[in-house]
């Protein structure tokens, strides 16, 4: 168990990773009701400002949060 003096240490990037982890699960749980994950939403956010877009475009934006797999996956779970 971390101590409030160890937290007050660690890294911007782990508390940035963190923030990150629960903004995820609170778009996940309000966009559930709808079928769509922070993930689609992401990519259709990213087609609705830029209009037509090839996976290429798409993939070249999104592979800082995702893999090719993950990525693919998302793209059939959209179509």
């Amino acid at each position: 168990m971390m101590t409030t003096e160890t937290n007050l240490k660690l890294p911007i990037g782990y508390w940035l990773k963190q923030v990150d982890q629960l903004l995820t699960e609170q778009i996940n749980q309000a966009q559930a009701a709808h079928g769509v994950t922070r993930t689609d939403w992401q990519i259709l956010n990213l087609l609705y400002e830029n209009g037509r877009a090839s996976d290429e475009q798409i993939f070249a934006t999104m592979c800082t949060f995702l893999d090719a797999t993950q990525f693919q996956e998302a793209i059939y779970h959209l179509t």
